[in-house]
């Protein structure tokens, strides 16, 4: 018998990038996770940020500036180890 572990992510809903060096980043969790991709967009659809490697956290900032405070929506497409994908939609919010 061959036990696969289980899959896990965990996805923040809420950020501050202010500053104060305390929950400075967008940062995702996961557990036996082999593929990786994450997309975040604005209100209008527009790609902001992008990333294969769940260990690159989004600072907040768009082109080299903070982007403004609000809620903005990602997509993450994981593999497990386990050979079955996942699908997550949620949205994040930026506080200042």
């Amino acid at each position: 018998v061959i036990t696969v572990p289980l899959t896990e992510l965990y996805v923040p809903n809420t950020f501050t990038p202010n500053g104060d060096n305390h929950n400075e980043l967008f940062v995702i969790h996961g557990l036996n996770i082999k593929n990786f991709k994450m997309d975040i967009v604005d209100r209008w659809g527009e790609l902001i940020f992008q990333t294969t490697d769940m260990y690159k956290y989004w600072d907040g900032k768009y082109n080299g500036k903070l982007v403004p405070e609000g809620i903005y929506m990602y997509s993450i497409e994981i593999l497990g180890k386990d050979m079955k994908e996942f699908n997550k939609i949620g949205t994040i919010q930026i506080i200042y």
